[in-house]
């Protein structure tokens, strides 16, 4: 995992768009920081409106009191359109400071500036800004360039869109013949599955229709989707690899409370979660439901909430019943962070 110090506001900005993905527009965000060391914790965007009912205001003042012990607010706006979102701000940070919950710096980001709203020294924040390309020199941009990692242009290309017809047809087909030739009522079935899966991640280069088809009708089956979850996010330790069964405790510790032991996202996940999403989106109906659903979940423990929230309308498009896109919906309704982030 990448430990990356941050001390200056063009760092803290370009750690947000990291995070998110993209660059957000019209928004509020809310960076949490934990502990004496203010590691970097739940990171929430809203759009700036939202701000403007009351419920909306009082959910993020619960999260960021049960959850962070200081925060940061950014507003991201128009050239044009900066005292709206200096006016968001203070509506939260009133909020804040009435639950006695610090915030320790308040930043703004235009498509051409970015500046502080709380750091009175021109000689650091003049008031008109910054040019918003410092951030391209940031060692937070120059990690993402590293790793591979690419920003979107918006919140909507956080997942794929459908593949061709030509390929969903080819999926398709294959994900038929891989179920009938493996029903999930033979045990015998389930190692093979998963093998499946594995193969898959192991082998990115060799991926194509018939793969997804394959995935598509591994993840259909709730017992062995959850076999897929559990090992996405654990990089495979939290699986009986002689059994094919998932160790309990690896489970819970996704979703443990407070003081319990957490387990944290294993390195795989990132690209676990980019197979998960072109699974997705080569498969329709149900299938695509059951893809797009596992998405949500991981992502939603990875911490990217923009992209679970995506998933799961995309889960309920194909499928309004299924059951762990719901879920996965009532957990980011809750405004419930993974467990990892209650580790200081």
């Amino acid at each position: 995992m990448d430990v990356i110090r941050i001390d200056q506001a063009r760092e803290v900005l370009a750690a947000v768009a990291s995070t998110l993905g993209f660059q957000p527009t019209d928004a509020l965000v809310l960076v949490g920081l934990r502990g004496p060391r203010n590691l970097i914790g739940p990171v929430v965007r809203i759009d700036l409106p939202a701000l403007e009912d009351p419920s909306a205001v009082a959910h993020l003042v619960t999260l960021a009191t049960t959850h962070t012990s200081t925060c940061i607010l950014i507003t991201y706006t128009p050239d044009d359109q900066r005292p709206a979102g200096r006016r968001a701000a203070a509506t939260l940070t009133a909020a804040l400071d009435e639950a006695r919950h610090p915030v320790r710096a308040a930043l703004w980001a235009t498509p051409t500036a970015y500046g502080s709203t709380t750091c009175a020294d021109p000689a650091c924040c003049p008031p008109d800004g910054l040019p918003i390309g410092d951030l391209d020199a940031t060692v937070i941009r120059a990690t993402d360039v590293t790793k591979g990692r690419a920003l979107v242009s918006s919140r909507a290309d956080l997942i794929p869109a459908p593949a061709s017809p030509t390929a969903r047809r080819h999926a398709e087909a294959a994900r038929a013949a891989w179920s009938t030739q493996h029903p999930a009522t033979d045990p015998d079935n389930t190692l093979t599955a998963l093998k499946v899966w594995t193969t898959a991640m192991t082998t990115p280069e060799d991926v194509d229709a018939t793969t997804y088809g394959r995935l598509a009708a591994v993840l259909t089956h709730p017992a062995w989707r959850d076999l897929v979850i559990t090992h996405a996010a654990t990089d495979g330790t939290g699986i009986d690899h002689q059994t094919g069964t998932a160790h309990l405790d690896a489970v819970r510790a996704m979703i443990a409370a407070p003081g319990e032991p957490t387990q944290r996202p294993g390195q795989n996940l990132p690209a676990a979660l980019d197979l998960l999403m072109r699974t997705a989106a080569h498969a329709t109906g149900s299938p695509a439901a059951h893809a797009w659903a596992a998405t949500a979940l991981l992502a939603w423990y990875s911490g990217h909430g923009a992209r679970a929230a995506l998933a799961i309308d995309a889960a309920h498009k194909a499928d309004p019943d299924n059951s762990l896109a719901d879920l996965a919906a009532q957990i980011l309704a809750a405004q419930i962070p993974p467990a990892w982030t209650h580790t200081p």
